[in-house]
This record gives structure tokens, sequence and C-alpha cells, in this order.
């Protein structure tokens, strides 16, 4: 255990600190403080934030998975020597770590608290914010904090010294004022109006006296746009152009699907904007079955030429970009 300073040894820091600028107290104490060494990178440690005013690390000795101390790059040691807008940023950075822990670590709360002085446990020479994740059960009993008794005097006198600090510190005046209660006046009662009595409710209608609803007609591709799954799993559309365009044309999502790909298959959408899908080759195209040459032969001779016009025009709506992004 190291040997307390006497006093005559405490007075002569002291009176070396009162002879020393802002600027050299400020680099002794950063030499003392193991956390200013962290900020300046001597010592390693594992960063989850870091900007001008601040840098938030987690802890190695964590009271549970994802302990974080969040601390202000300038040297300072308690609270009341913070400014207030530095606080201000810390408030900010702490509520964004919180809600981290609450989505990533998928915790149940957290604890955020800053042990300010030795009484309160602060063991660091550096003042700092604490963001404590928590789950159901994991047994963390530090912030159990014992229900005491005070009674209505003793609550009175601490308010009354708390509030008067408060208004002189910020500057402001809190109203003793009790709002007056309203007075009860006897209203004379009046009597009760006779309720009718309620009306019989009609028969339900007969199954031959239901008019059919009028089928609505299934949705179908619109003429002028390219459909496909985008990579939500739902089926999207481009307005199609002619030749190649340079600016990227807008998604418009058409049917909301959800679908999850499957590896080696092809989706595309059919006519009546519904996703199909059929195994890849090597290439990334979709297998066809070879045919025979007679096969072959005859299909061509029986195709209309007016017919492969038609697919050819089409083609030349779409421009590469279109096509490209498809496969983003």
């Amino acid at each position: 255990m190291p040997e307390q300073p006497t006093e005559e040894q405490i007075k002569e820091f002291q009176e070396k600190l009162a002879k020393m600028s802002p600027e050299e107290r400020e680099a002794f104490f950063r030499q003392q403080c193991i956390f200013c060494q962290i900020i300046d990178g001597k010592i390693e440690s594992s960063k989850i934030y870091d900007d001008e005013e601040a840098m938030a690390i987690l802890d190695i000795n964590p009271a549970n998975p994802g302990h974080s101390l969040l601390m202000p790059k300038k040297h300072l040691q308690v609270g009341p020597q913070v400014p207030k807008e530095t606080m201000e940023r810390l408030g900010k950075i702490t509520k964004h770590i919180s809600n981290c822990c609450l989505q990533e670590l998928k915790c149940s709360g957290t604890n955020i608290f800053i042990a300010n002085g030795l009484a309160a446990g602060q063991r660091a020479q550096h003042f700092m914010l604490h963001v404590v994740p928590r789950k159901e059960g994991d047994n963390l009993k530090c912030f159990d904090i014992p229900e005491g008794t005070a009674d209505d005097a003793q609550l009175d006198k601490l308010a009354s010294d708390l509030k008067d600090f408060i208004s002189k510190k910020l500057d402001i005046q809190f109203s003793e004022a009790v709002p007056d209660e309203p007075e009860q006046t006897e209203e004379p009662k009046e009597e009760a109006p006779e309720v009718p009595e309620p009306e019989p409710l009609p028969e339900p209608p007969t199954p031959e006296e239901v008019e059919p609803e009028e089928e609505s007609e299934p949705a179908k591709k619109e003429k002028g746009y390219l459909y496909f799954v985008d990579k939500e799993g739902d089926i999207s559309r481009v307005k199609m152009v002619k030749g190649r365009k340079k600016e990227k044309q807008e998604k418009e999502k058409v049917k909301v699907v959800g679908i999850k790909r499957k590896p080696n298959l092809l989706y595309y959408v059919d006519s009546n904007l519904e996703i199909k899908s059929a195994p890849m080759n090597r290439s990334g195209k979709k297998s066809k079955k070879k045919k025979s040459k007679s096969k072959q032969t005859k299909n061509k001779k029986e195709e209309p030429k007016e017919e492969v016009k038609q697919a050819e025009v089409v083609e030349e709506k779409a421009s590469l970009d279109d096509i490209a992004s498809l496969f983003k």
C-alpha cells in the first residue's frame, strides 16, 4: 500500500501548482492521468466514439458486456469543472450510446451514472459517464439503492436549501403561489330525462338480397416500364427510355412481397405481377433445355417476322444503365 503524503508534501505540491500557468497545469495532469494518455493515443483502447471534444471506450473491467466510458478530451476531474457546453455535448452522445446498446446488443435497459468524487465511488482522475447495458437476471447488484426514511420537516428543510441555491445559480425565481381550489356549490338536482325505448334492430338481409361485390381486375404490367425483383424481395419498376441514358432511372416500388432469394435462381416478374424463378446456369442466365436442330429450324420458320421486330423495339427502350441497376 503506497504511503500517504505528509502535510508538508501536500502544502509544497499545492504551492507548486499555484505557480503553474493553466497550460503547464494541464500538461502536468495529463502526464499523471491514465485516461488522458488513452485520449492522446499513448495507451491502446477499444474505442467506440471519437470527435474533437469527447471519446468513448469500452471498460476493460466491465460490469456487463458493452460497459462504456464517455469522457471529455480536456482533463477535467469532477463534474463542477465541466463547462456547460461540454456537458450538453456529453449528454447527447450518451443518449446515442444507450440507444446503440438497446438495439445492437439487444439488452433490456441501461444504467447511466457519474461517480463524482471519492465518496461517490470515483476512482479515476478524469471525469466520465458510465453506460452499462442491463439484461433480466444479470445479477448486477451495484445499483440496488436502499430505501431510507425522512419526515416532512426534514424534506421541507432540504428542499428549501436546495431550491435557494439553484435559483441563485440559474438566476430564476420559483413561484410560491398555490392555486385556489374552486368553491364547491350545491347545484340543484335535475330530474333525469325519460329515456326512450330503443328501436328494434333491422333484420339482417338474406343471402339472395346481398349484392355480389364486383371482382377487381388482377394487376398487370404497364407498357413502357421494366419490372424486376429488387434487393428487398419486392416488385419494382423503372421507366424505359430509348438508347443510352447517363442519369439513373428512379426506382418505383409496385408490390411489396418480401421474398427471400435463394442462390442459383433467377427471379423475374410475369405479366400478372407475380414473381417467378428459374434455375441459372454458370454464366448467371436462365438455363434452357437444348433443342434438336430440326426442332429449332422448325420453330424459326414458324415465327413471323413482325414479332421479331417488335421484340427488338422493346429491347431498345431499356437503357444499359437501367439493366445494370437490377444487379446492384
